[in-house]
């Protein structure tokens, strides 16, 4: 890896190209694309979760294992290739899995056909104790739904 500084080129009428972002990042992203789409299908919310958060983790390494900082990685989010690639997740369909997940649970417990996983007395608090824990657990939440009610 070859890393050059910027200061070299202040004085000279040379262009910058963002190899970070056009060149690693932008092949990454095509290969992904047309090789292994099927990491973005959210017919199974599990997979689609573990896939979306190996995907963010494999960007981030990325970036600095090429010699990237946390600004450089910044400005890699703030570009149009960064906001096609995070389009490509639809995390509204994502929400919406987990969201008929839970209230799909909540309701056995309300109609009384669930395992309790909680000590509570009532199958309904049982079943409310476990869909508050899920909103949160960590194999069902990702960061960038946090905003949502």
């Amino acid at each position: 890896i070859i890393l050059i500084n910027a200061e070299t080129f202040k004085s000279s009428n040379l262009v910058l190209i963002d190899l970070i972002v056009n060149g690693i990042w932008a092949t990454i992203q095509k290969n992904l694309f047309s090789k292994v789409g099927t990491i973005f299908s959210t017919g199974n919310a599990r997979a689609y979760f573990i896939n979306y958060n190996l995907s963010q983790n494999f960007i981030k390494n990325v970036v600095f294992v090429s010699g990237g900082t946390v600004s450089d990685f910044d400005r890699l989010k703030n570009t149009s290739i960064w906001s096609e690639f995070q389009s490509k997740w639809n995390l509204d369909i994502f929400f919406l899995l987990r969201q008929r997940e839970i209230q799909n649970k909540l309701n056995l417990a309300f109609e009384g056909k669930s395992n309790p996983s909680f000590s509570h007395f009532l199958s309904e608090s049982n079943g409310l104790a476990e869909a508050v824990s899920n909103c949160w657990d960590e194999d069902y939440l990702l960061l960038p739904l946090t905003h949502r009610r």
